[in-house]
């Protein structure tokens, strides 16, 4: 009896160890939000390493994976935020600490992941709000270079890159919204010629090098060859009608994988879009109107507009000191006609297919296991990420935000 027990006791600890080491992890919840599929009540996700292997209702849970239950959670893929600066600013009073802008207009030779910095206070802030993945971006000039997608978890860069070089970033120089050309106006049309012309210089010193005929060599031209031989996505910013139809013009004449960014007018050319067949990249929904007639509604119906005409798209927050209320952007538009279901797209599913990580999004086999834990519906101002798991693991770093608190909350004077 003794021994069978001695062996059972064996047999339980080589199965923990087993589990430890392979990362056999069931979660199981009030809910969980797929985002690719219909919700699950009383859901399970079995997951093995780094990855999703299996989600439902009713699923038995194999020997050897350990069981997490949130009986009064619901569970959401992490979210993705498609243009900020995180890891690249922090302080705006303190110049050493952000490294956003260089000097010169073209600069797609400059790369975000060469000055990624890690440890930055913001970072587990906005993890803690449940962003778990970001593209992050330089903002100078009119090509700053190109951005950076990152996990927000690890001690180093190299920890922390999904891609190292994932968009070629562009600000569209813009002009005015008027129809009535105010003066100045043709420094704009200016800037945009000269933009073209850069573009097009790189587009003949790529061709030139795909026939094997030797030029001088030049750095900014070699840097844009991925546009073209690797189907680099270009994300670039358009606000006005007029800079809408011109970066798809552009975007059509130069075969570039385009993104736009902002379209603040794109109410006005929603069949432009469409038809280009480019997705669409939206900035803050605290953007201040440009002209009172534009109504104080402007850019929380957009959204709407957007998802009607079937034009995919994704929210985003740049600025990094309110990044980590990037689901109430959604949430807004939700208040002006956008469907919850397709507001938790555009922070999830859409951004990943935007961004190219296939792995990324969704609640489903196959995809990489970041989750987060809510205490009610993510879109709500009152909803609070409980847990964070990324890449199958549970994140236990806190934010200032959560230190803060749980110093207040147990009345301890200095730091923990």
């Amino acid at each position: 009896m003794k021994q069978r027990v001695v062996v059972l006791i064996v047999i339980f600890f080589m199965l923990s160890l087993a589990a430890a080491a392979e990362n056999l992890l069931a979660i199981k919840a009030k809910k969980v939000v797929t985002v690719s599929g219909d919700d699950i009540d009383n859901g399970i996700i079995l997951i093995k390493g780094d990855k999703i292997e299996k989600v439902g209702a009713g699923i038995t849970v194999p020997p050897g994976y350990r069981l997490v239950d949130y009986p009064d959670r619901v569970v959401y893929p992490g979210l993705i935020n498609p243009m900020t600066s995180l890891g690249l600013s922090g302080i705006s009073s303190i110049g050493m600490v952000n490294d956003t802008r260089e000097e010169g207009k073209y600069n797609p030779h400059m790369s975000a992941f060469r000055a990624f910095y890690p440890w930055g206070n913001l970072i587990p802030i906005v993890r803690q709000f449940g962003t778990l993945v970001v593209l992050t971006a330089p903002s100078s000039g009119t090509i700053p270079g190109k951005a950076a997608i990152v996990r927000l978890n690890g001690w180093t860069p190299e920890d922390m890159f999904i891609k190292k070089e994932a968009a070629l970033i562009v600000r569209l120089p813009e002009s005015s919204r008027k129809k009535k050309k105010p003066a100045g106006a043709s420094g704009f049309s200016k800037a945009k010629k000269d933009l073209r012309e850069f573009v097009n210089k790189s587009h003949k010193y790529y061709l030139r090098a795909a026939k094997g005929i030797s030029r001088d060599f030049n750095p900014a031209y070699e840097a844009m060859k991925p546009l073209w031989t690797d189907h680099l996505p270009v994300i670039m910013s358009a606000n006005s009608t007029r800079d809408i139809k011109y970066a798809i013009k552009l975007g059509k004449e130069f075969k570039l994988h385009l993104v736009l960014y902002g379209i603040y007018d794109g109410e006005q050319v929603l069949k432009e879009i469409k038809e280009s067949g480019y997705p669409v990249i939206l900035s803050s929904m605290y953007a201040e109107n440009r002209d009172w007639e534009d109504g104080c509604d402007k850019v929380f119906r957009l959204p709407a507009a957007l998802a009607k005409e079937g034009i995919p798209f994704s929210f985003s927050v740049n600025r990094d000191a309110t990044a980590f209320d990037y689901p109430l952007h959604a949430g807004r538009a939700v208040a002006y006609g956008l469907s919850p279901r397709e507001a938790v797209k555009a922070l999830t599913l859409y951004p990943a297919e935007i961004l190219g990580l296939k792995e990324y999004g969704a609640v489903a086999p196959g995809k990489i296991a970041n989750l987060i834990v809510t205490d009610g519906d993510i879109l709500e101002t009152s909803t609070l990420v409980k847990e964070v798991y990324m890449n199958g693991k549970k994140v236990t770093g806190k934010s200032f935000f959560r230190k803060e608190y749980e110093r207040a909350r147990e009345k301890v004077s200095g730091s923990l």
